[in-house]
């Protein structure tokens, strides 16, 4: 490309590691482990700071266990939450990284940005709702009466169930109240943007006031490359504050985008 072309490849990348050191004492003199921050819509987790650990951590529900692991489940077959908040995941991506590429072959240009966050996470409060009302697609298991439940109960019994039709909906309700159940790796891949231009030829500005004049058509937001958040843009968010990320609840995709650029010197 040396004579007629040029191609630019530009890689960004960052990694954030953070780590609660110290929040203080509180009143008393007493240190202080953890500092809650912007509590979910459906108010059954929150964003937290834990002594110990990275920032912003994703704090709720989760299924019970023995201590061998084993779930615990009530005598019907519904799954049981632990008593209280436990730490879940990390709800900022540490790693940021983006490749642009920028081709020009004589008169023509040809631009995109893919951009990456990976190791956050992310629940779901639309995926809260959609277990709920019996929306999300893997509510469609044990409508036909083939739910098995295998755990033991509280009391260490093990346990073998089918959930019975007319229970389905109770069950993906207590299913959905266990915020583990509904945290997701947020990790994505996007094209950010992509151009595609025309520089005029400066002998056809010869005569013209013009000394330089391109054209390009650009579009953002184009497409999610990767991601395993279902149902929702995994970079969904209900506020700009750093408090509440990892939370999500009904949020809307970001906008697609398309446009002409033209760019004019005199």
């Amino acid at each position: 490309y040396k004579k007629d072309g040029k191609w630019d490849l530009t890689l960004n990348y960052s990694k954030n590691e953070s780590n609660a050191v110290n929040l203080g004492t509180n009143a008393s003199g007493a240190a202080v482990d953890l500092q809650n921050l912007d509590e979910s819509r459906v108010r059954r987790e929150r964003i937290r700071h834990v002594v110990g650990q990275p920032l912003g951590m994703i704090a709720g529900y989760k299924h019970k266990t023995d201590s061998k692991g084993q779930k615990i489940y009530t005598a019907e077959g519904y799954p049981v939450a632990t008593a209280g908040y436990e730490t879940i995941a990390e709800g900022r991506h540490p790693v940021s990284a983006g490749l642009n590429s920028a081709l020009r072959y004589k008169n023509f240009t040809f631009e995109f940005l893919i951009d990456v966050r990976k190791g956050g996470s992310l629940v779901s409060g639309t995926d809260y709702f959609a277990y709920s009302w019996g929306l999300q697609k893997e509510t469609l298991k044990g409508r036909a009466g083939d739910l098995k439940v295998s755990g033991i109960l509280d009391n260490g019994n093990p346990l073998s169930v089918t959930v019975p039709v007319d229970k389905i909906d109770d069950y993906y309700a207590r299913y959905a109240q266990i915020t583990e159940n509904l945290v997701y790796d947020a990790s994505f891949g996007k094209l950010r943007q992509l151009s595609i231009g025309y520089i005029v030829p400066a002998k056809i500005l010869a005569k013209t006031p013009f000394e330089s004049l391109s054209v390009s058509l650009v579009g953002r937001n184009l497409a999610l490359l990767w991601s395993k958040v279902p149902n929702i843009d995994p970079e969904s968010a209900y506020s700009t504050s750093g408090n509440s990320q990892g939370l999500e609840f009904f949020a809307l995709p970001q906008t697609r985008s398309f446009g002409v650029n033209i760019a004019v010197n005199f």
